[in-house]
C-alpha cells in the first residue's frame, strides 16, 4: 500500500515520466482498490485547496504576521549580539597591544649598569643614583640630525676578514676611526639582561656573534620586531657588523620617540665616526653623562 501512496502522490504531482505513468493507468484498469485510492485522494486535495483558498485565508494571513514579527525580532538579537561581540573582541585587542608596548623594563632606555662601563673613572664606584643625578644635570636629548658620510678616507667594511664581516652588503667606513671602534666593541656590552624573548640574541651580541644575533632578532614573531627593545638590540648588531647608515636608521626613530636617547646617542656617536663626521660625534658626545661607558676615552681620542 505505500509503494501505492508514492505512485498516487506522484502521478497526481505529475512527476511521474512518461513510462512510469503509462504503467500505472493500466495498473488503475485492473486494480479498483487503486482506482478508487485515487478518486479519494483527489478529492482531499480537492478540499484541502478549497479550505485553503477561501475559509483559512485570514487564518493563514496572521500566522504569517506573527512569524515574520518572530523572524524580525530574532535578526535583531543576532546583529546586537553581534556588535556587542566585536566590540569586546576590540577592546581586547586593544589591551593586549598596550600590554606588548609596555614590556620592556623602564630601566633598559637609559641606565647602564655601573660594572658595564668599560673605562674607570671617579665615579666608578658609586651607586646608580648618583648616575641617574649627573644624568638629570645634562641638557635634554635632542633629535640627532641625519647625518651624511663625508669625502675622504673611506673604506668598504664588505673588506674586513673575519666572520663578522663575511657575505654582508659593503658600505663606506671612516679608516681613521674604524680600528678604535673595533677595539672599543669588543668590551661593549649590550644594555639588555639576557631575559625573556631577547635571551638569545643578548648572548649572542655579547659574545660579538652580531650576524646571528640579527638573524635571531628578525625570526621574532611580527609582534615583537617592532618592539623598541627589538629595534635597539638590532642597532646594535648591525652596527658591530660595521654598517652605520642601517644603524642610524633603526636609532633615529627610537630617539625621536624619547626611547633609549642615552644609549641611542652613545651607539649614534660610533655611527657619525665610522662616517667619518667627526662634528656631529662631537655633538652627540655632549648629551653623554661624563661616566657613561667610555666617554672619556672617546674624548681623548678626538682630542689627539
Amino acid at each position: 500500500m505505500e509503494n501505492y501512496l508514492l505512485d498516487i502522490e506522484a502521478y497526481l504531482d505529475g512527476s511521474m515520466t512518461d513510462v512510469e505513468r503509462r504503467a500505472f493507468e493500466e495498473k488503475l484498469q485492473t486494480n479498483a482498490q487503486l482506482k478508487e485510492e485515487l478518486k479519494e485522494f483527489q478529492a482531499l486535495r480537492t478540499d484541502l485547496a478549497y479550505h485553503f483558498a477561501t475559509k483559512d485565508v485570514e487564518e493563514a494571513l496572521k500566522w504569517r504576521g506573527v512569524y515574520e514579527s518572530k523572524k524580525r525580532v530574532r535578526t535583531w538579537i543576532f546583529i546586537c549580539l553581534l556588535v556587542v561581540t566585536l566590540v569586546s573582541l576590540f577592546f581586547v585587542w586593544n589591551n593586549l597591544q598596550q600590554t606588548k608596548t609596555s614590556e620592556a623594563p623602564e630601566n633598559q632606555s637609559g641606565d647602564i649598569p655601573s660594572s658595564q662601563v668599560p673605562v674607570k673613572s671617579e665615579n666608578e664606584n658609586l651607586k646608580k643614583d648618583t648616575d641617574k643625578d649627573l644624568e638629570k644635570v645634562q641638557p635634554p636629548p635632542t633629535a640627532p640630525q641625519k647625518s651624511r658620510p663625508i669625502a675622504g678616507d673611506l673604506k668598504r667594511a664588505g673588506e674586513t676578514t673575519g666572520d663578522l664581516y663575511r657575505d654582508l652588503p659593503k658600505e663606506p667606513v671612516s679608516e681613521a676611526y674604524r680600528q678604535f671602534f673595533e677595539t672599543s666593541m669588543q668590551s661593549y656590552a649590550v644594555a639588555v639582561r639576557p631575559q625573556g624573548i631577547w635571551t638569545q640574541a643578548v648572548q649572542e651580541l655579547n659574545n660579538h656573534r652580531p650576524a646571528k644575533a640579527f638573524q635571531i632578532l628578525k625570526s621574532l614573531p611580527p609582534a615583537d620586531t617592532k618592539n623598541d627593545t627589538t629595534l635597539y638590540l638590532q642597532a646594535v648588531a648591525v652596527l658591530q657588523m660595521q654598517r652605520p647608515a642601517a644603524a642610524e636608521d633603526l636609532l633615529y626613530p627610537l630617539i625621536t620617540e624619547k626611547k633609549w636617547q642615552t644609549e641611542g646617542h652613545y651607539l649614534l656617536i660610533w655611527v657619525y665616526l665610522l662616517q667619518g663626521n667627526t662634528e656631529l660625534a662631537k655633538s652627540s658626545l655632549k648629551l653623554l653623562p661624563d661616566a657613561y661607558r667610555d666617554k672619556k676615552a672617546i674624548v681623548l681620542f678626538l682630542d689627539k
